[in-house]
C-alpha cells in the first residue's frame, strides 16, 4: 500500500444482508445467538466501497435487537492484505481478515484508550510486534478514516491511538492502541471540545475564501484557505490551541514538492497526556503514515509530554 488517494471510485452500493445475501468475511450475526437471529430482529445494512486505489471497504450495521457487535468494516488491500474493525459499544476488535485472529481489542474512553486482555493470547509468550503486521494495520486503519470520515454522516470520526514513541522505520514497533469510528456529540465534547470550533471555522473560510473570487487552480485555492485557517486560530493566542502552519509538501529529502504551497495543521492540547490532531483537508486526499508521523512529531514539539493522539479530519461542509 502507498500514497495513493482513498477517496471512493464511485463504486459504492448499500444492500440489507438477509437470506441469500453474500456474507462478509468475519460477519457472523449469529456468533452470540444460539437459536438464530430472532424474527422481529431488522436486517442489518452493508455498504461496499471501492477507494480509487483500490482498497474495498465492506461496512455492516446492525440497528437494533441482539448482535454480535453494533458495526463492522472489512478493510481490504489490492494486495489481499485485510483487517475486521468490529465495534460494540466503545469496544473495538480489530481482526485479521485472512485467519479471523484478534489483534486487539481496545475501549475508548474521553480520557484514554484501554488496551483490553485478548484471551487467545493469554497463553502465549510475548513477543515484540514487527513492523509488517502493525504498519499493515495502521495503513488500513487510515483508509477506514478517510473513507468514514468522506461520509454524509463523518462528523466526529476519529483515529485515536496511543505511543509514547511512534518509530514508523524501526522493526520492532511498540504496541499502539487504536480505536476508529464515530463519537456522539457528547463524547466529543469531552473528547476534543474544540472539534465543533475547528468545524465552523474551516467552513466559514473556506466560504468566504471562495466567494473573494476565481483562483489559479485548487492549490492556491486550498493554500488560501489554509492560511486563513491558521490566521484565524492563531488570533486567539491560545497555547493549547494552536495552528501550526506548513510552508509546502517535503519530499524524502526535505525538498518542497510544491514550492509557496501552505498547509494548516491544528492542535488541541488536552492536558495532561492527550492532543487533539485536526487535519484539515481542502481536497479529498486522505491521511497517510508519512503525514501521521510528520503530525505527531508537530505534536510533540508543542506539547512533549503527550502520549495519546485523536487524529480528526476536517473538510468544509458547503
Amino acid at each position: 500500500m502507498g500514497e495513493a488517494a482513498t477517496r471512493p471510485s464511485g463504486t459504492a452500493e448499500r444492500r440489507r444482508v438477509g437470506a441469500g445475501s453474500q456474507r462478509w468475511p468475519g460477519a457472523s450475526l449469529h456468533e452470540d445467538r444460539p437459536g438464530g437471529p430472532a424474527p422481529q430482529d431488522p436486517p442489518p445494512l452493508a455498504d461496499s466501497t471501492t477507494l480509487e486505489d483500490g482498497t474495498r471497504v465492506l461496512s455492516i450495521r446492525i440497528r437494533a435487537g441482539r448482535k454480535p457487535f453494533d458495526e463492522q468494516h472489512t478493510v481490504t488491500a489490492p494486495d489481499g492484505e485485510s483487517r475486521i474493525f468490529e465495534t460494540s459499544g466503545e469496544t473495538q476488535t480489530i481482526r485479521d481478515g485472512n485467519t479471523g485472529e484478534v489483534l486487539s481489542q481496545t475501549t475508548f474512553t474521553p480520557t484514554g484508550l484501554v488496551a483490553e486482555p485478548i484471551a487467545q493470547l493469554a497463553l502465549a509468550p510475548t513477543l515484540p510486534l514487527i513492523a509488517a503486521p502493525v504498519i499493515a494495520t495502521f495503513e488500513l486503519a487510515l483508509q477506514l478514516l478517510t473513507y468514514l470520515s468522506a461520509r454524509k454522516d463523518g462528523y466526529g470520526t476519529v483515529l485515536g491511538m496511543s505511543a509514547q514513541e511512534y518509530q514508523y522505520e524501526d522493526v520492532a514497533q511498540p504496541d499502539m492502541p487504536m480505536w476508529i469510528g464515530r463519537l456522539n456529540q457528547a463524547q466529543l465534547d469531552a473528547t476534543c471540545p474544540k472539534a465543533g470550533e475547528v468545524q465552523t471555522i474551516v467552513d466559514d473560510v473556506a466560504a468566504r475564501v471562495k466567494a473573494q473570487g476565481s483562483y489559479a487552480s485548487g492549490a492556491v485555492l486550498g493554500t488560501r484557505i489554509h492560511a486563513e485557517i491558521a490566521r484565524t486560530i492563531n488570533s486567539q493566542k491560545d497555547p493549547n490551541f494552536v495552528a501550526e502552519l506548513i510552508l509546502g509538501e517535503r519530499n524524502d529529502n526535505e525538498s518542497f514538492i510544491i514550492p509557496g504551497s501552505r498547509r494548516a495543521d491544528i492542535f488541541e492540547n488536552r492536558p495532561p497526556l492527550t492532543a487533539c490532531v485536526y487535519d484539515t483537508k481542502t481536497g479529498r486526499e486522505g491521511l497517510t503514515l508519512a503525514r501521521v508521523a510528520v503530525l505527531i512529531r508537530e505534536a510533540h514539539k508543542l506539547y512533549p509530554d503527550i502520549e495519546r493522539f485523536i487524529f480528526i479530519q476536517v473538510r468544509p461542509r458547503r
